[in-house]
């Protein structure tokens, strides 16, 4: 993975079999612009820009070929029914598909393989 031969042109560092842990430039409050998409795409997502929802996070490249991935734990202000939840996130808006949590269809339905080619946010493994 040190070897000479593995392409650092657009990255710095290799990118195959391995990860990037800051992507894009830092901005003046510590974060990397990626981590600050990560807040302004999700508020986009959920169609709260003008009432935002605090999101930070540490954002990694991986060597996927297609999509984006995020990993989020939201803390809430009061105690709000898991099937609540996953209906305020499926009518978010129109691309919003929330996934059952269970192995196989979680396993099936969130892979960059599914999603190539639509205009789908599938989000999933939901739990408390």
């Amino acid at each position: 993975m040190r070897a000479d031969a593995f392409p650092t042109d657009n990255f710095g560092v290799p990118l195959a079999g391995s990860l990037i842990p800051w992507i894009d430039v830092a901005l003046e409050n510590g974060q990397s612009k990626e981590e600050w998409k990560a807040f302004a795409e999700t508020n986009k997502i959920l169609g709260r820009s003008e009432n935002p929802v605090a999101i930070d996070g540490t954002c990694v490249r991986i060597g996927a070929m297609r999509c984006h991935s995020q990993a989020l734990t939201v803390r809430l202000r009061k105690d709000v029914p898991m099937d609540e939840i996953e209906s305020i996130l499926a009518s978010a808006n129109d691309w919003v598909k929330v996934i059952p949590n269970q192995r196989d269809i979680t396993v099936q339905e969130l892979s960059p393989t599914q999603v190539t080619g639509t205009l789908a946010v599938p989000g999933g493994v939901c739990a408390r």
